[in-house]
């Protein structure tokens, strides 16, 4: 399980969900979206997973910021049901 927020000037998003591949994809293009109106460093990622989740999504974050936008990734110490 994964929480994000999506952090830009003018906002921000939540979105929860699983730490799938299509679920990653999707938060990827949440965050594409916000970036293609401007500087991609006025973006501000934070993401929250599970133990389980966070060898995986690493890897992913690591895309991320490639491309510029600040990400902070925060492990749970909480196991979800």
């Amino acid at each position: 399980m994964l929480e994000a927020r999506i952090v830009t000037p003018r906002g921000s998003l939540y979105y929860a969900g699983e730490s799938q591949p299509y679920d990653l994809e999707t938060l990827w293009e949440h965050v594409r979206d916000v970036t293609s109106d401007g500087d991609p460093q006025d973006v501000r990622l934070e993401v929250v997973v599970d133990d389980d989740a966070g060898r995986f999504v690493a890897n992913w974050i690591d895309r991320i910021a490639a491309n510029g936008v600040q990400v902070r990734l925060l492990y749970s110490r909480l196991a979800y049901a």
